[in-house]
């Protein structure tokens, strides 16, 4: 049995998922990202890597981005 609570809560969430948006923003220093993957802080870092080895110009092969 859920607690009353829990159960308005549920309620009110599926009433209003359709105008709910959110998301996660990753900073380290200057450089922030939106995050896209949900693995973890793993995935994280692994972004926010990119995303700063892109400003420094490295060139970085991404096989998430790509569909390799």
């Amino acid at each position: 049995m859920y607690h009353t609570e829990s159960l308005k809560i549920k309620e009110s969430l599926i009433n209003s998922i359709d105008e709910l948006v959110g998301g996660t923003v990753f900073k380290i220093g200057s450089i922030s990202i939106d995050v896209e993957g949900k693995d973890g802080l793993g995935g994280l870092i692994e972004e926010w890597l990119g995303k700063w080895a892109e400003n420094q110009k490295f060139i970085i092969n991404n096989p998430k981005k790509n569909g390799s």
